[in-house]
């Protein structure tokens, strides 16, 4: 939206017109025009705010290898509890990672083994949002540490995936840890 000002016009006539408040327009952005820091060009052509980190609409890019997130709101995100996986994570905060996939087809291995809570892992392709889109749903996989998930996935060249890693329960949350790794979960 557009931030308002309150303020009082004179009108052309000299009488002063009481006006609340009016609306500012948001600076105009194209490649040639970026937006300013902590801003995003929308695809109207208007500069706003970024959304948090760790979110659909500003995950965290992630390749092969480990990352770490706090879902407690302690950290550097923003905690936000938005979503769900086919298997669970309502009640609980998630962090949204987006992987996409350069080198090859091949599985993936996403894990949060070590991560200080009960966690859910669910992927989506395309678009983050809609849940139509999962390709799978984790919660307490035999392939990680106690009520850590693991799932594999079958990447393909040129795809992005948002992998969402959910809390249990309302009391789920804290320190995160997502493993990426090529090849099946073993």
């Amino acid at each position: 939206g557009f931030p308002i000002v309150e303020t009082n016009l004179w009108a052309q006539n000299g009488v002063v017109h009481g006006l609340d408040a009016f609306l500012i327009p948001p600076n105009t952005c194209d490649m040639a025009n970026p937006c300013g820091e902590n801003e995003a060009c929308s695809n109207s052509g208007y500069c706003q705010a970024l959304p948090p980190p760790g979110t659909c609409a500003n995950p965290i890019d992630v390749g092969i290898g480990y990352v770490g997130a706090d879902t407690s709101g302690n950290g550097d995100i923003t905690a936000v509890n938005y979503d769900e996986g086919s298997c669970g994570g309502r009640p609980g905060n998630e962090v949204v990672f987006r992987y996409t996939e350069l080198v090859s087809d091949r599985d993936l291995c996403l894990r949060t083994s070590g991560s200080d809570f009960n966690t859910i892992l669910y992927v989506r392709e395309d678009e983050c949002y809609n849940r139509a889109n999962e390709l799978v749903c984790n919660d307490n996989s035999a392939l990680a540490s106690p009520l850590a998930s693991a799932a594999t996935i079958s990447s393909q060249f040129g795809q992005t995936y948002f992998v969402i890693v959910d809390g249990f329960s309302e009391q789920d949350n804290g320190n995160l840890i997502l493993e990426v790794s090529a090849g099946a979960c073993q």
